[in-house]
């Protein structure tokens, strides 16, 4: 019998109910509809050439990108994609529907496409939409996955009619990315190699080791999953892949093996030099696994550059905002950071469903990714990718993790406990914003009595749908202070209650707590930073926080728990408890605290969360 708290998520085929076979679309105006064959790869060069010019004449479909489709085994061109042809045999409109195969915290399904830009505001863009549509839900409910889905478009600036096609169906606005750029004529700087790392240039030797730090780089970034062999093998060895400018940061493991602990990896496409005016180099990737990360080394950058230059004028164009990573600061052409706000949407004319390269035009632009959640889990229903978790942590050297374990037992918490990691002994809560203790006890009243109990420093950390992290520290029976970046996402709280990051004065204690008091003033500024929803995710700000107090970066994925964590221990490395309890008798005694604790919510957050003035009231007056 199941913990209630923890019952598994229902698979996606039993939220997405019975589904039906996608048909063809039907439109008027196209003659065939039909799935994309190996003979069309040049007449869809042409149809996306005219699409650029339209919509994004700095950068064109390549040859690469549309064969590739023929190349990856998790692609059935014959169910995955679709053309639609007029009477001629001239293409009026391209989509697919494409669900890469890594798995570990989502299940996405990718819908891109467009629409000939003579074809354009008749319904045809419609009609595809609702084929892939169909397509996607159909890929989602075949993987048997319990996990949240989304199926996902991109949309870049200057196109914001699609936005308006997606929202109709039912998409939302989940991200927004700003691009950054990097004139090649200013100098580049050197920056010494960190002690014990080799910069290398890209190769085949070195291909599967770069493969694996990529995936464990991206294992804490917004909506990121691993990528399989197959996937790797068609991104870094096409055409466009540019070898000579990629590198790898080497370094020794703990048994002396060489392993890859950084990458930047480049495209060079020719066919958009004409329309961007200039040379250009698109960075790829860029990442650095998290314990390089945490080494806070800074190592030389390679001087990457296009071949040739068009007019004396290069760029570098790419890599997406991430949490600061002292290694990844090799970035080979270290570009500079570009911050934008999002802004509302005007439409304008352009008629493409969208594409995953985000990061190909010059100067400041607001990209956005819109996603259709699956119905039936909260974090889906409410925001797309709003992951909610919740982690108690205890200093390892004041407490061990059988003490830890006796406390949790008395306490009557479920849960999860891991070996040991980084110094510290980590507890997942179930449910992450619920009680999970005797006494109504949430994540943070269960940690200030595991503190209380052990004398030893213990902290909380709750993620609430990706949108509020709270914080929260204790010392033996004093507590240190409570962190919210937003109070006004408590539940329960009223319209006066301030969306300003509070507590952010208890920064140079949580750093103190955990043994990183060097770390006080970086922690203040990541804490005060007021992160924009359509932008950030609070997962984000908490993998900086975890890097800065030396804490188990994996937390920011745990809410994929039973499943192995990426980058983190395996789920048999944890304990379950149920109720304080191991075994079958811990599952027992789960299902029925947590009928009760579901019923009995704990305390908010911050008991007397900050307020607005009363715009009606003048205070003197009082």
């Amino acid at each position: 019998m199941p913990d209630d708290a923890a019952a598994p998520m229902p698979t996606l085929a039993e939220r997405l109910g019975p589904i039906d076979p996608p048909s063809a679309p039907m439109h008027p105006d196209v003659a065939v509809w039909r799935p994309v064959a190996a003979g069309d790869v040049d007449a869809l060069l042409g149809f996306h050439a005219d699409v650029a010019r339209a919509d994004h004449p700095h950068w064109t479909e390549s040859r690469d990108e549309l064969e590739g489709v023929f190349e990856l085994p998790h692609v059935d061109p014959a169910r995955d994609t679709l053309i639609g042809l007029d009477g001629a045999g001239t293409i009026l409109a391209h989509g697919s529907a494409i669900a890469p195969p890594g798995h570990e915290t989502l299940v996405r399904s990718i819908v891109l496409g467009a629409v000939h830009p003579d074809a354009r505001g008749v319904g045809i863009g419609r009609a595809l939409l609702g084929w892939q549509v169909a397509r996607a839900r159909e890929q989602l409910a075949a993987t048997g996955e319990r996990l949240p889905g989304w199926i996902i478009s991109f949309l870049e600036d200057g196109v914001t009619d699609a936005a308006s096609l997606l929202a109709h169906a039912g998409f939302r606005v989940a991200r927004h990315f700003s691009a950054l750029e990097r004139d090649l004529a200013a100098p580049v700087a050197d920056v010494p190699a960190p002690e014990g790392v080799r910069l290398e240039t890209w190769s085949d030797a070195r291909s599967e080791s770069a493969r694996l730090a990529r995936n464990a780089s991206f294992a804490e970034h917004w909506g990121s999953q691993s990528v399989d062999r197959a996937t790797w093998a068609s991104m870094t060895t096409g055409h466009d892949f540019a070898a000579d400018l990629g590198v790898v940061a080497v370094a020794a493991d703990g048994s002396g093996a060489e392993r890859v602990v950084g990458l930047v990896a480049a495209l060079r496409n020719e066919g958009d030099w004409a329309g961007q005016g200039f040379t250009s180099t698109y960075v790829r990737l860029v990442g650095v696994v998290p314990e390089a990360s945490r080494a806070r080394a800074r190592p030389r950058p390679a001087r990457a550059a296009p071949r040739r230059r068009r007019g004396g004028r290069a760029r570098a164009l790419g890599a997406r905002r991430r949490r600061r990573e002292p290694v990844g600061r090799a970035a080979a052409l270290q570009a500079r950071r570009v911050r934008r706000r999002p802004r509302a949407h005007q439409p304008r004319a352009g008629g493409l469903i969208g594409r995953p390269r985000l990061s190909r035009r010059p100067a400041l632009r607001d990209d956005r990714v819109m996603a259709l959640p699956v119905p039936g889990v909260p974090a889906e229903s409410d925001e797309p990718g709003g992951d909610t978790y919740a982690a108690l942590l205890v200093r390892a050297s004041a407490a061990s993790r059988d003490a830890v374990q006796a406390a949790l037992g008395d306490l009557a918490y479920t849960g999860w406990l891991a070996p040991p990691a980084d110094g510290w002994v980590v507890a997942i809560a179930v449910p992450g914003d619920g009680a999970i203790a005797s006494g109504r006890r949430g994540a943070l009243e269960t940690a200030a009595a595991l503190a209380a109990r052990l004398s030893a420093p213990t902290f909380a950390l709750r993620v609430r749908l990706d949108r509020q992290l709270v914080i929260g520290a204790w010392e033996g029976d004093d507590e240190l202070g409570r962190y919210s970046s937003d109070p006004s996402r408590e539940p329960g709280a009223d319209e006066e209650v301030l969306d300003e990051p509070f507590g952010t004065e208890h920064a140079a204690a949580f750093a103190r707590a955990a043994g990183r008091p060097d770390s006080a003033e970086e922690l203040e500024e990541v804490l005060e930073e007021e992160l924009d929803s359509d932008s950030v995710f609070e997962s984000e700000r908490l993998a900086r926080v975890l890097d800065l107090l030396g804490m188990p970066g994996w937390i920011v994925a745990s809410a994929s728990l039973p499943k192995d964590l990426p980058t983190g221990p395996s789920a048999r490395e944890f304990v379950r408890l149920g109720a304080g309890a191991t075994g079958a008798s811990g599952l027992v005694r789960g299902w029925m605290a947590g009928r009760v604790r579901r019923r009995t919510p704990p305390p908010p957050a911050l008991a007397d969360p900050p307020r607005g003035d009363d715009p009606g009231i003048d205070p003197w007056l009082l």
